[in-house]
């Protein structure tokens, strides 16, 4: 038969039309399987992200904790002057404003709050007591501390805290003062004479941070944090005290020391007791904001940054460990505010009262007291947790 027949022709006229909608229908079908499958991995993901997401936008590992603690807040004069509106009222946040970015990327964020809250905001007045000044602050501090995300704030008590995130127990124990002003004088005098007067004798407190310790244990902490007032003011180097209570820290298994009080940034060091156990410890994390004369290097400070981490084996580790030097700019106004060390310029120094803090100047002395870890190109001390360890 002939290729041109009607009756061919005619058949395939006919089916011709049913095979193009079939095909089309078998392209709509996957296109609508594609579209399902495509929906539930796009929503398994968006669940799987709210589930990592614990804290202030924080996402991180169902076993990790990115914990920071910066030092004292002494809200002298110059820094209340900037925070009244005028209304009366105090606005604090212009302090934290240039370390925003280290809060937000933080889940336990730890502050030194030297100050004392007036009762009422509308009036500030400086006590006298012999020797000592207590610098008060308006209550809208707490309100700010609050607001930027702080969960804990050291005060006049000792305390401890058992803290939980992204499936990790980190027992924090905070410390008022390891030191009375006459143990200060005492060490201050030995170290003068070349000795150490703890060598032989009991710490005053280690009864009761032994108690701490076993206590936050008891109640499930898998990883510990000690943040001790201790140290000397003004010293750039740990006092024989707090050498002894780091290694008392170290041996009783605190894996993070936080410490604070001499208003001047110390060492960092990692140190290691008999049993092989490290503990990560930042001897002083400085002051975050001060308009003190005493020395001009007070003005320098830093943010403690640390990784805690559970491994798939249950072994808990410091997997990380920083220091952000931070530098306070000290004016009224805008400005007035704590910075860090990649942010300080020289305009910012040339508005401060301590205009000689220059970007050149705080580089170098950060370089020589924090040794090795300072990377001078961005201003961020590291530390070598996988290098020998100081034996204590």
């Amino acid at each position: 038969m002939s290729v041109n027949s009607p009756y061919q022709t005619r058949a395939d006229s006919s089916t011709h039309p049913a095979a193009l909608a079939a095909l089309l229908l078998a392209v709509v079908a996957l296109l609508v399987l594609d579209v399902v499958v495509g929906a539930k991995f796009f929503w398994a993901l968006q669940e799987n992200e709210a589930k990592a997401r614990t804290n202030e936008g924080v996402v991180t590992s169902a076993t990790s904790m990115e914990a920071m603690m910066i030092g004292d807040v002494g809200l002298q004069d110059e820094i209340v002057q900037s925070a009244q509106q005028s209304d009366g009222s105090y606005r604090f946040d212009f302090v934290f404003d240039h370390i925003a970015d280290q809060l937000d990327d933080c889940n336990l964020c730890i502050i030194d709050q030297e100050t004392v809250l007036e009762a009422s905001d509308t009036k500030r007045t400086k006590k006298q007591e012999p020797a000592k000044r207590i610098m008060d602050a308006p209550e809208a501090l707490a309100a700010t501390l609050d607001k930027q995300g702080f969960n804990i704030a050291m005060k006049s008590k000792d305390t401890v805290h058992l803290f939980e995130r992204n499936g990790l127990k980190v027992g924090v124990l905070t410390y008022a003062s390891l030191l009375s002003d006459d143990d200060q004088n005492a060490d201050k005098q030995a170290s003068a004479d070349g000795q150490s007067k703890v060598a032989n004798t009991a710490l005053p407190h280690e009864d009761k941070i032994r108690e701490d310790v076993a206590k936050v244990l008891d109640a499930g902490a898998e990883m510990l944090i000690a943040c001790p007032r201790w140290g000397n003011d003004y010293d750039t180097q740990p006092s024989d005290e707090q050498l002894a209570y780091a290694k008392l820290f170290c041996d009783l298994g605190v894996d993070v020391i936080f410490g604070c009080h001499p208003h001047m940034l110390q060492p960092v060091e990692l140190l290691q007791n008999a049993e092989g156990h490290r503990t990560v410890c930042f001897y002083s994390v400085g002051t975050f904001v001060t308009t003190d004369d005493a020395q001009i290097e007070s003005y320098i400070g830093g943010i403690a940054r640390v990784s805690l981490e559970r491994d798939d084996h249950a072994a808990y580790t410091v997997g990380a460990a920083s220091l952000i030097p931070t530098v306070t700019c000290r004016t009224i106004g805008p400005h007035m505010s704590a910075y860090q060390l990649k942010d300080w310029t020289y305009a910012l120094a040339e508005e401060s009262y301590a205009s000689s803090l220059t970007p050149d100047y705080v580089h170098a002395f950060c370089a020589q007291l924090l040794g090795r870890g300072f990377d001078d190109a961005s201003g961020v001390y590291v530390l070598d947790l996988t290098g020998s360890a100081r034996i204590v």
